[in-house]
């Protein structure tokens, strides 16, 4: 019986966890975006902190499967650990963009250009074909 109660706090705590780097996860977006870097560098220390439990933690909740007690939480702990996936991803891909921009716009500022012809993109926001030939 203490087991089972050990077993359900450990699964609780896991997805408490989960829940917590989800929530880590959009507040990162929410700095990205508006690009409040000072913040965004802070909350790292909670994410790499919440990640180094969920890493350590997670493959003995996945060996749980198997008890169907623990269907329910073990459900949500997955569905929460799916969700934090697509949320960096996400953030990843922002983050990528913003490097893009930033490394194109320092491009500009390197390479000598004649100024009478505007540069123009495709639709993908990369110079077209016809600019980079000067």
């Amino acid at each position: 019986m203490a087991s089972l109660k050990s077993d359900q706090k450990a699964i609780s705590e896991a997805l408490h966890k989960a829940q917590a780097l989800r929530d880590i996860l959009e507040q990162e977006f929410t700095f990205l975006k508006n690009n409040e870097l000072d913040a965004f560098e802070k909350i790292q220390v909670r994410k790499s902190d919440t990640l180094n439990y969920l890493t350590e933690n997670s493959p003995a909740i996945y060996e749980k499967v198997e008890q169907t007690l623990y269907d329910s939480l073990i459900e949500a702990f997955k569905v929460q650990m799916n969700e934090c996936k697509s949320l960096h991803l996400r953030n990843a891909l922002l983050v990528d963009r913003k490097l893009a921009s930033t490394r194109s716009a320092l491009e500009l500022f390197k390479t000598p250009h004649n100024h009478s012809f505007g540069e123009t993109y495709d639709k993908l926001g990369k110079l077209s074909k016809s600019s980079k030939v000067k």
